[in-house]
């Protein structure tokens, strides 16, 4: 990890960070992705307080379950590692012999240079990737085999720290080994992180949590939920006091300024900066006044209201009470279809007359 300075938005503190290292060096198709100072030195003091609680608790256990995890690890892993280590070593071999009868092929003439070299250039960086990921990987393998556990030691050592307060250096410097810190997995609430810490004699220490350890988790979160939410409760009422102290100062002194009814010309004072009228029976005059002087308006010159003609459908302005249609044209329309309805009428009575 790489450590950087930066400086805060809001009052321009400084604040120290880490940035991944791999990324930077373009190994392991590492992706930009860090983690600020505090928050590793608050997981590793939460880590340290936790190890020295069960290590004050039951010392015996504590080494057992150590041990446990060690054996597990010894079991799986290394063996992994030297497989992985095996083909990488494979294929940074066959990378060889291609990168050899790609020359040969191109000083016969059997590939163009541009091939060639394109060919070339991938091969060469595919190898340069293994050979980054095969020191790593044997560094791993040979720190695993050389790193022998040694509880007792890392006990004492706990034991000398022992519910510590803070991260000293001395502590830092004689407890870890590496932190090993993961790409941010989400977003907002949602965002998460690992940090893998690996303890000087020990490596990890993994023990599974309690019963009591995850509700006492548990209880610390509901009360940090709880403090944010006063928290954010206490900046609102500052806010609400704020805009309530720069109203009143606009306002002469007063809260809320008193104002005239539009509708009886009354001075009054408003039980919210909404209210318009002095009162409700204001409200609802002026309602009607409103409605009426809409409707005079829409109706200019007419007498009577709009309304629907009974063939197209359509609103019209009617200039007399008893006038059903629109137009000339519907007028007609309605006297074919009354004529034809009674043209049809006489018919069906003549048929039935004859019948009889």
């Amino acid at each position: 990890m790489t450590l950087e300075t930066h400086r805060k938005k809001k009052d321009g503190s400084i604040e120290y960070s880490f940035r991944c290292g791999g990324y930077a060096s373009r190994v392991d198709s590492c992706t930009a992705h860090g983690i600020g100072a505090k928050a590793v030195e608050t997981i590793l003091l939460s880590t340290v307080q936790r190890v020295s609680r069960l290590v004050m608790k039951d010392e015996k256990a504590f080494a057992g379950e150590l041990q446990r995890l060690w054996l597990e690890k010894q079991v799986g892993k290394p063996q992994q590692s030297e497989g992985e280590l095996k083909r990488m070593k494979k294929r940074y071999d066959e990378l060889s012999e291609l990168v050899r009868g790609l020359y040969e092929n191109f000083l016969s003439g059997l590939l163009p240079e541009r091939q060639y070299k394109q060919l070339m250039k991938q091969y060469d960086d595919e190898q340069d990737e293994l050979e980054a990921k095969i020191e790593k990987l044997q560094a791993e393998v040979a720190d695993s085999k050389e790193k022998p556990l040694d509880i007792e030691h890392f006990i004492s050592l706990i034991r000398k720290f022992k519910s510590p307060d803070e991260v000293s250096d001395t502590m830092f410097r004689e407890l870890v080994d590496r932190i090993i810190v993961h790409e941010a997995q989400g977003v907002g609430n949602a965002r998460t992180q690992q940090v893998d810490i690996y303890f000087n004699y020990v490596g990890q220490v993994n023990i599974a949590y309690s019963e009591e350890e995850l509700a006492e988790i548990k209880a610390q979160e509901e009360q940090l939920a709880a403090e944010k939410l006063a928290r954010q409760r206490e900046k609102e009422k500052a806010r609400r006091e704020r805009r309530k102290a720069k109203k009143i100062a606009e306002n002469g002194g007063e809260i809320i300024v008193k104002k005239v009814c539009p509708h009886c010309g009354k001075e009054f004072i408003p039980t919210s900066n909404r209210q318009i009228f002095c009162s409700k029976e204001c409200n609802y005059q002026a309602r009607r006044a409103g409605k009426k002087a809409e409707r005079e308006a829409e109706r200019g010159d007419h007498y009577y209201r709009k309304r629907v003609c009974e063939v197209c459908g359509k609103m019209f302005w009617p200039n007399s009470s008893g006038q059903t249609l629109c137009s000339e044209e519907c007028r007609k329309k309605h006297h074919n279809e009354y004529s034809l309805e009674w043209w049809h009428r006489k018919q069906d009575e003549k048929e039935l007359r004859e019948v009889v």
